[in-house]
């Protein structure tokens, strides 16, 4: 531009040239102001460079400055949750010691809390809608994992009550299976979920838990009823025990459709019995001994009556049973009959070969004369076996009453009187009066603690 004026001012100045020189120098003037010109455009464009280089220094200024504010803001925070921690670690040394010093929550797990106990205050959505209950339990299960013990421990007297309604929230929520056991268990730990309920929690909550048990238990004894029946009535078919199911009905209340139900059962229980029965006396004929058989038909007897008995009492009227029942206990008594033939006939065959035996047994006890006499006539001395005084004499008369009294023992006491008929029991007590009298007092005493000390021989031990 300066230059521009010099070259200018001479023209001013020098107004007395001519128009050729002036032409001449306007000529000069043209690529001056185009090198001018250029110079100009060079510079705006360095310019621009520069004011697009302060742009980027700008932008990164900016950039640094929030990545500052940022680390700034985040340092902040970190020495804000150091604080805290270093707060309640004090306030928990401080407890230990002894001194109560309140642990400072933190203001997002205060919320954050404060928000899932408002949430739970509608019991009634939540009672509706399982996701919205399982989204609540596991948004609270991250919460309380987050926090350290102490915290948990200071927050317990809220997180407790948070707990029970959740968990009583799943266990109305829990789909009734079709089985009566599986529901009897849910109720027993609905009622015993809402006996346990803390203070702080929505006795509302406890009602509902309390009815919803009710309704599961409802639930259970309707299965329980339809199960029995469909039991009972394949009882019926066959497919099962109809004694079984007989008990299962009978434990049953307010169910009219199960009494014509029961009193089938009843008389295909008293069927099945007749069955066992009558296979038991097919046996008779199987048995050798007569014992053995008697043994079975007085059992099979006994058994019958008891089923008339039980089918009186139950007013079963089954036409086939009752003539089953008959035969069978015609049947029984006819066996039972023919063994008491059988062991009359025997026991009076026994009885006679006991008298045949009795007597031989009163034979076997000579009269005392005749063992005297027996004795003597052993005396070797002709003098003293004729005097009656001897020593000789005398001792083979106390020989003899001594073998009288051992013959009384060993063949009159093992005799039962009780077994011998009238003639032979007369003929003992003559033979054992005549022996007996015979005998000195000493002697009579030995046989009568020979004949209470003795065993008598019973009619089963004849040969």
């Amino acid at each position: 531009m300066q230059q521009e004026r010099n070259e200018k001012m001479p023209e001013q100045t020098d107004s007395t040239q001519p128009p050729a020189t002036r032409t001449k120098g306007l000529w000069i003037l043209i690529p001056l102001a185009a090198l001018t010109l250029g110079g100009l455009g060079v510079v705006w464009m360095q310019l621009d460079r520069q004011a697009e280089r302060l742009r980027h220094l700008e932008d990164e200024h900016a950039r640094v400055a929030q990545s500052s504010g940022m680390q700034l803001s985040n340092l902040g925070a970190a020495v804000r949750e150091v604080n805290l921690s270093i707060e309640q670690q004090g306030s928990l040394l401080s407890r230990i010691v002894g001194t109560v010093v309140p642990v400072r929550i933190p203001e997002d797990t205060e919320n954050e809390l404060a928000r899932l106990e408002s949430k739970l205050a509608e019991t009634d959505t939540l009672a509706a809608s399982r996701d919205e209950t399982a989204t609540l339990t596991r948004e609270f299960a991250t919460l309380i994992d987050s926090l350290p013990p102490w915290i948990q421990a200071e927050l317990l007297p809220r997180i407790v009550p948070v707990r029970w309604q959740l968990d009583a929230l799943h266990l109305m929520h829990r789909e009734l299976p079709d089985n009566a056991e599986v529901l009897h268990d849910l109720a027993g730990d609905l009622v015993t979920h809402a006996a346990n309920r803390p203070q702080a929690s929505p006795e509302k909550l406890m009602e509902r838990l309390q009815t919803h048990a009710e309704i599961v238990t409802a639930e259970a004894t309707r299965l329980e009823k339809r199960s029995s029946i469909e039991r009972a009535e394949k009882a019926l078919s066959g497919e099962g025990d109809p004694s079984v199911s007989l008990m299962e009905l009978e434990t049953l209340t307010d169910a009219p459709e199960a009494e014509e139900l029961q009193q089938k059962l009843r008389v295909a229980v008293l069927r099945r019995q007749a069955d066992r029965i009558e296979g038991e006396a097919a046996l008779l004929p199987r048995l050798a001994d007569p014992e053995l058989r008697a043994r079975l038909a007085a059992t099979i007897h006994s058994t019958i009556q008891d089923l008339r008995i039980t089918a009186s009492a139950l007013n079963v009227e089954s036409p086939e049973l009752t003539e089953r029942l008959s035969r069978l206990t015609s049947h029984a008594q006819d066996q039972i009959q023919a063994y008491q033939a059988d062991t009359a006939q025997e026991n009076a065959a026994r009885l006679r070969d006991y008298q045949r035996w009795a007597l031989e047994q009163i034979r076997s006890v000579p009269t005392l004369d005749k063992l005297q006499s027996d004795r003597v006539a052993k005396i070797a001395s002709a003098i003293d076996r004729n005097n009656p005084l001897s020593q000789a004499r005398e001792d083979a008369n106390a020989g003899a009453r001594d073998e009288l009294v051992k013959l009384l023992i060993q063949h009159l006491s093992i005799v039962d009187l009780r077994l011998l008929d009238s003639a032979v029991g007369e003929w003992y007590s003559k033979v054992f009066s005549d022996r007996l009298g015979k005998l000195d007092e000493a002697r009579q005493i030995r046989v009568v603690e020979g004949f209470a000390n003795s065993i008598k021989r019973p009619l089963e031990d004849l040969p």
